[in-house]
């Protein structure tokens, strides 16, 4: 069975550059290898590209790398209402943001720009 990955950061695989939210699909004996490549001592992330860039797409894969199975993901609805809030917070103190980035990126971001204002 094939490990289906979600690309988190940019960074180059095989032979290209895969773009933050496209899919990588591997075998399971090509993440294992990954695997075996190990942690760095001090920082503890993976040495592997795809490992270090990615998140499991489904169960399958998590399970593979030892990573507890997915939580179901929050609706399009209730991510659009979450955005919507933080916007409005971020507008109402005043700070800069991109209407191109996720909700993680905005979640970063409002706790920031409150720490910035001592909120």
């Amino acid at each position: 069975m094939d490990a289906t990955f979600i690309v988190n950061d940019n960074f180059q695989f095989g032979g290209g550059i895969k773009r933050g939210d496209s899919v990588i699909t591997v075998s399971e004996s090509f993440v294992k290898a990954q695997m075996e490549l190990g942690k760095h001592p001090k920082t503890k992330k993976w040495l592997s590209g795809v490992l270090n860039h990615c998140e499991p797409a489904d169960d399958f894969t998590a399970e593979l790398i030892g990573m507890p199975k997915k939580v179901k993901e929050a609706g399009p609805e209730e991510i659009a209402e979450k955005l919507a809030a933080i916007k409005k917070e971020m507008d109402d103190m005043g700070a800069a943001y991109d209407r191109r980035w996720k909700l993680a990126r905005f979640e970063i971001e409002l706790v920031k720009a409150k720490k910035e204002r001592g909120l």
